[in-house]
């Protein structure tokens, strides 16, 4: 190569040195920016800046709490800042496309660095709102005198505020995956957070925002009450399961051919009350049968909502218990014999679920319900003591 040869390629080399020292030191701004994000609202579930907030339980009159001036907070926080955030965490997921950022890095990372003070603004907003709509851990959630604040029941303001804390964990992990999939393509003037991980994953990053729009879409429809509610109620009506079939019994993936007379008896007599209890809650749910579907402002107050959505969680895994009692049953050796007053007692257990003074808001729904769930357990209960044991 003559010297006129290396001039040529020496100046044609400069610049794309040059634009790859400028790409990094764009890709190093977006790192440097999200690390701040991700520093401010930190990898823990506590909120840090509500902790000048923090302190014991109340419960002040509610002529005292200032319902009116949250009102408009509120709305702006489920109309206006929630969904900005999902759009922009959407945003921020397409322009996470490692293939579009090496096609042209300049316009990506540039585009990235001004959704920053966006994002940041927004959250700093969102948080600011919840903490003043419900400062943590203030409200208490077994209130009896809340039963006309509608959306601002404590109940459903402590949802609100524990859908937050998901969210900012969300957004902070979203983060520190931002700036390990920016170090991943060599966009960067040191690499740091490579460096712990090891590895770059784009798919994480993405699933880290998804699950973040999902708490996002939650906390907006949970203010509402009606899903709220529906939303833990849900939880245990599949936790509930199908009707088992009265010759098997389902017990998580695995199931067991039923060949003795006294448990398949029992699992006869389990059907109805499971079905019932099925009843119960799914009636009461937005996905009631014959339409007849929880109101979206119930006049429960916080404590009877606590305590509705707590029998749920709590029948399923009564139910859960008998149906392993079955399945016990079924395998158990001669030498070992089950006592069948397990069966009664767990029968018993399920049936106090129902018989809290908490759900008398719902029972006068329920009278022929309650009877029929009663004499359920009853004819349960029966077998169980005239069986004694098995084999």
């Amino acid at each position: 190569m003559d010297e006129s040869d290396a001039a040529t390629s020496s100046t044609t080399s400069e610049p794309a040195d040059e634009f790859e020292l400028q790409f990094r030191q764009q890709g190093q701004l977006v790192i440097d920016g999200f690390e701040s994000i991700r520093r401010k609202y930190g990898s823990s579930r506590l909120p840090p800046d509500q902790a000048y907030i923090q302190g014991p339980p109340y419960t002040l009159p509610i002529g005292r709490i200032k319902v009116e001036s949250n009102v408009i907070l509120l709305k702006e926080l489920l109309s206006d800042l929630l969904p900005l955030l999902a759009r922009q965490l959407g945003t921020l997921s397409l322009l996470l496309n490692p293939e579009e950022i090496r096609k042209d890095p300049g316009s990506n990372l540039m585009r990235l660095l001004e959704l920053q003070p966006a994002l940041h603004l927004n959250m700093t907003r969102v948080t600011n709102s919840i903490a003043l709509i419900s400062p943590r851990p203030l409200q208490t959630v077994d209130r009896v005198d809340d039963q006309e604040l509608k959306r601002f029941k404590s109940y459903w303001l402590n949802e609100l505020a524990d859908d937050l804390i998901e969210i900012r964990f969300h957004v902070s992990c979203i983060c520190y995956a931002t700036c390990t999939d920016i170090e991943g393509l060599d966009l960067c003037m040191v690499y740091e957070f490579l460096e712990e991980t090891g590895d770059t994953d784009p798919s994480v990053c993405k699933d880290f925002i998804e699950e973040a729009i999902d708490y996002i879409n939650t906390a907006i429809k949970t203010v509402e009450g009606a899903y709220g509610m529906t939303r833990h109620l849900g939880r245990a009506i599949g936790s509930l399961g199908s009707s088992p079939d009265h010759l098997r019994i389902q017990l998580g993936t695995f199931s067991r051919q039923v060949f003795r007379k006294p448990v398949i008896r029992l699992t006869e007599l389990l059907i109805p009350i499971i079905k019932l209890a099925r009843l119960f809650f799914t009636k009461i749910s937005r996905s009631g049968i014959n339409r007849i579907q929880l109101p979206a402002y119930t006049e429960m107050n916080s404590k009877q909502i606590k305590c509705l959505c707590l029998s749920a969680h709590h029948a399923a895994c009564d139910i859960s218990k008998l149906s392993k009692l079955l399945y016990t049953a079924e395998g158990a050796l001669p030498a070992n014999p089950l006592d069948t007053r397990t069966f009664t007692e767990a029968a018993g257990t399920l049936a106090g679920r129902f018989e809290g003074t908490d759900l008398d808001y719902y029972k006068s729904w329920f009278a022929i319900w309650n009877t029929q769930f009663i004499v359920a357990v009853d004819h349960f209960q029966n077998l169980a003591r005239s069986i004694e044991h098995i084999p």
